[in-house]
């Protein structure tokens, strides 16, 4: 391995696939700092640290410890076809099923929007074993580095909404199912704004547990605090960050 601890530190914190939790700014650090490597120095540090994780798990919920470590591989790797997508990685069964075409969702089961990546799975069933090596080693073949980083051109909040406006978003979720994960998805916009967005800590996971009606009310509220923020993305902390003081109503 001929790249630093640093670069080796942010892929390892990427974030679990685990939608309730999962924080676009994250992986968007792990995936950046990795931009415009090696294919084959790429793999070997995935394959490194799936190997530290193997020895000390990190959790032990039932998302698989790897699966940040599949995330950034999903982002790194964009296939240099378009028309030919890379598969799913094989995490188990998502609590959304995938689409039968994955040129409508060629990161599946991510979502960039404007460069922010949104993970629009709950989460995943274990189911089998995985090989993840073999799978890291699929997407350096049919894929190519990304060669520049991503830079989020808007605010979270306006990410969120135009993700599940998309008519993509709506066929792939049930409409019984889409306040739910409606909420999941504005949580993820929340959680990538702070602590540049002065809102409370635990608001996403309170979307999660509010009625449909209040959960929008509180949406709104949320992410008119996040515009008065007016955060840009800061290529230089790998965050998002204010340009302006909150307005106070």
């Amino acid at each position: 391995m001929t790249k630093g601890g640093h670069e080796r530190e942010l892929v390892q914190q990427a974030p679990l696939a685990d939608g309730w939790r999962f924080d676009p700014s994250a992986l968007l650090r792990a995936v950046n700092v990795l931009a415009g490597w090696d294919a084959a120095v790429v793999l070997e540090l995935l394959e490194e640290c799936l190997s530290n994780l193997e020895r000390t798990p990190r959790t032990t919920t039932q998302v698989t410890d790897a699966s940040g470590l599949a995330l950034v591989a999903r982002l790194v790797f964009p296939s240099r076809d378009a028309s030919h997508p890379l598969p799913a990685p094989a995490l188990g069964q998502p609590d959304l099923a995938a689409p039968a075409d994955l040129t409508t969702w060629p990161f599946f089961p991510l979502s960039p929007v404007d460069d922010l990546p949104f993970l629009v799975v709950g989460g995943y069933r274990a189911g089998g074993a995985l090989d993840l090596r073999g799978w890291f080693a699929r997407c350096a073949e049919l894929g190519e580095v990304r060669r520049q980083p991503l830079i989020p051109r808007s605010s979270p909040v306006d990410a969120a909404e135009a993700l599940i406006a998309t008519p993509q978003w709506q066929i792939l979720v049930p409409q019984a199912r889409r306040p739910r994960y409606m909420a999941m998805i504005r949580g993820q916009a929340l959680r990538a704004s702070m602590p540049a967005a002065r809102i409370p800590e635990d608001a996403g996971v309170t979307l999660a547990n509010r009625d449909p009606a209040e959960a929008e009310r509180l949406w709104h509220g949320y992410a008119k605090a996040v515009r008065s923020r007016a955060i840009r993305w800061d290529p230089a902390t790998g965050r998002f960050i204010s340009t302006a003081e909150p307005q106070i109503s």
